[in-house]
């Protein structure tokens, strides 16, 4: 289970020698852990440890999830805690209260995302010990509370926001709950503070794999299931394992409180896969079910996009019609115009008039073009980006003032970062790549049309870029940002030719082509230079 975590506030309530005040805010900008105000977190098990490994840093769009409130935001992706020693510490900054020796009044506020697979499970929100079980979570249900005082609706794959008042100072110790600014409930902590023993009635899954709704599993994976006791354990013999409504035999193996359930699937499997497991537990019986897709023994490889700009605008040749990136009436729109090579007192393209979209340049961060790309998430299980994926664009750049760079993709698309491929010119030269690797076989020449090539394969780190069809250089990605799903990852938009400071130029393009696999050099080199018909789907010219 893995959620994503935007901000966390923790405030102090009003008292008599302590007034009311944000004393900790961590809102994730910089990319770690440091506080907006006060001290900053810490991983439990230090900052070698498996936190910290598991831990990511990114934009909502990155890790392919939804925006806050429609606008992309820096977050944190928190992982699933496998053991006590992972977690973060917060130090807080809030003074003893409530006539006692600790803060015994305090507001813990958090916005949050939780993601589909999480459903289903006891997912912890924070804990003033790690001794016991946690002070507040959420539960199956997506409600907010301890103690089988549960309320409120956090639901899956939304964000929202919980906050938590917490007096245990008053006469009648008091928790007031909100989601999305609406009281969801009250509850009295029992006696001793804030509650830390809560356990469901019956025994629940903690843990599936494959989680459900991932694809690429391959056929030899292991179905697992790993079952808690609640305040009734698990009743061992009844636990029963469909797969796609037949059933299966299962072994088991138990540790402490915890059932471990695998089943090895024979071959082959059907591309969308249901597992129902059911037992019972202080006589309830409790089922679950999940589905998962079979990995393609081999994956259809296409054409996902692309556009020719024949009819004068942002229509698709395949797939979806690019999208100005502040909308049809802003910036994006002015700089984009079309018309024919001949109208624009350009080169023709092998001898053949065309027409063309002239971009003006990205003169501010709101200007580019969104390019849905329709490539489905691939690189192996779990993955929810696009790891392997081509580009192509036959394009011509005047360089008529010796500008320097020419933003080509951007997986950002909050466009607050450097673009993700450009190309830098020097001594009227061009070259294509990122962080400061330009340098290859040939190059980009002012004032010419050429055939811009490069295939990314995140299971290998490399970038191989091309030009008019040749390989001008293979680039090693840094091992910091070719994870998978990382920063040269496409989630299910990139914006095109933008840049967040504007680092862009004059250009006019003729085609734009993206395919949802990295394309190998034979193929290519089968495509060639740019041509007034624009990039072929296959390996062979075509026409428009």
């Amino acid at each position: 289970m893995k959620f994503h975590l935007a901000m966390m506030v923790l405030i102090s309530i009003p008292a008599p020698a302590c007034p009311a005040a944000v004393t900790g805010q961590w809102d994730f900008d910089a990319g770690d852990l440091r506080g907006t105000i006060g001290a900053p977190l810490k991983y439990l098990d230090g900052s070698t440890g498996a936190t910290g490994r598991a831990t990511g840093f990114s934009t909502t769009e990155k890790f392919g999830i939804p925006g806050i409130d429609g606008a992309p935001a820096k977050v944190m992706r928190f992982p699933r805690m496998e053991s006590p020693f992972m977690g973060y510490v917060v130090t807080h900054g809030a003074e003893p209260n409530g006539d006692g020796t600790r803060v015994n009044q305090y507001t813990v506020v958090m916005d949050v995302y939780f993601p589909s697979s999480s459903s289903g499970a006891f997912r912890s929100l924070f804990q003033t010990d790690n001794e016991d079980q946690v002070d507040f979570y959420l539960n199956p249900a997506n409600a907010v509370g301890v103690s089988a005082n549960y309320s409120g609706e956090v639901a899956a794959g939304k964000w929202h926001r919980i906050a938590m008042a917490v007096d245990v100072s008053a006469r009648v110790p008091t928790v007031l709950k909100f989601v999305d600014g609406v009281k969801a409930g009250r509850q009295t902590p029992t006696p001793g503070g804030i509650p830390t023993n809560d356990l469901p009635v019956s025994a629940y899954v903690d843990k599936t794999v494959p989680e459900s709704g991932v694809f690429g599993v391959t056929e030899d994976a292991d179905i697992q299931a790993e079952i808690l006791d609640g305040q009734h354990p698990l009743e061992r013999e009844t636990v029963k394992l469909f797969m796609n409504g037949q059933a299966a035999s299962v072994s088991l193996s138990r540790a402490g409180t915890r059932t471990f359930v695998r089943y090895r699937p024979a071959a082959p499997l059907p591309a969308t896969n249901t597992v129902v497991l059911s037992y019972r537990s202080g006589g309830a019986l409790v089922t679950n079910a999940w589905t998962f897709v079979k990995a393609s023994s081999e994956r259809s490889r296409a054409v996902t996009g692309q556009w020719d700009f024949e009819r004068g605008d942002l229509s698709a040749t395949v797939g979806s019609p690019l999208r100005y990136f502040d909308g049809t009436n802003g910036a994006s729109r002015g700089a984009v115009e079309f018309k024919s090579t001949t109208a624009f007192g350009v080169g023709e393209i092998q001898g053949q008039s065309a027409r063309v979209m002239r971009f003006a340049g990205a003169s501010g961060r709101n200007i580019g073009l969104i390019m849905s790309h329709g490539a489905s998430p691939n690189g192996g299980e779990g993955i929810t980006r696009v790891n392997q994926w081509t580009f192509i664009v036959d394009l011509l750049i005047p360089n008529a003032h010796s500008e320097q760079w020419f933003a080509l993709v951007q997986t950002d698309m909050g466009n607050t970062s450097d673009t993700d491929v450009c190309v830098r010119f020097e001594n009227q030269s061009g070259g294509i790549g990122i962080r400061g690797q330009y340098m290859g076989e040939g190059s980009i020449v002012p004032g010419r049309w050429h055939r811009l090539a490069v295939a990314f394969d995140l299971m290998g780190s490399t970038m191989e870029k091309y030009i008019d069809g040749s390989l001008f250089a293979v680039q090693q990605l840094p091992d910091s940002e070719a994870e998978l799903d990382g920063r040269f990852s496409l989630g299910p938009s990139a914006l095109l030719f933008a840049d967040e400071d504007g680092e862009s130029q004059v250009a006019y393009i003729n085609s734009i082509q993206i395919r949802n696999y990295a394309m190998d050099a034979d193929e290519i080199r089968g495509l060639g230079g740019p041509t007034a018909q624009g990039i072929s789907t296959n390996s062979v010219a075509l026409t428009k």
